[in-house]
């Protein structure tokens, strides 16, 4: 077993600067193939990784057993992408709801205006015609 697992354990605050790096980057060699492989974007896999990370090192201390810890990275960096994906179909269910009010909108403005124009052009139709034959 990888011994940056077990600095997961203890506060983050206390390792030196050169270890935290080490941790971070570890962690990230360790679970960005498994994120990439859900949500298939680069940038939104550093993103994951950063959350997963922040709540390893939260809850890492708190830990009771050794055993158990790539098991808990992965659980851990899995539901972060889950959250994520979750979130972001949420949001495009509301940006696509959104974009059909204004569809519908606009389709009334449009069904409105061209009864105005159809009602004024059967007017000028019917004037002309009475003109023409009672001229």
């Amino acid at each position: 077993m990888e011994q940056w697992f077990y600095f997961l354990r203890s506060p983050l605050d206390d390792l030196s600067a050169t270890i935290q790096e080490l941790i971070y980057r570890s962690f990230y060699q360790f679970v960005y193939r498994d994120v990439y492989f859900m949500v298939c974007d680069h940038s939104h896999s550093e993103d994951i990784i950063q959350e997963a990370f922040l709540k390893a090192i939260k809850n890492g201390p708190k830990m009771r057993s050794d055993t158990n810890i790539p098991v808990w990275i992965k659980l851990l960096a899995r539901n972060t992408a889950l959250d994520f994906l979750r979130k972001s179909k949420r949001d495009r269910q509301v940006l696509a709801e959104s974009y059909v009010n204004i569809s519908e909108t606009f389709f009334d403005e449009v069904s409105v205006a061209y009864e105005v124009e159809t009602k004024q052009r059967d007017e000028v139709l019917y004037q002309a015609r009475r003109c023409a034959i009672f001229g």
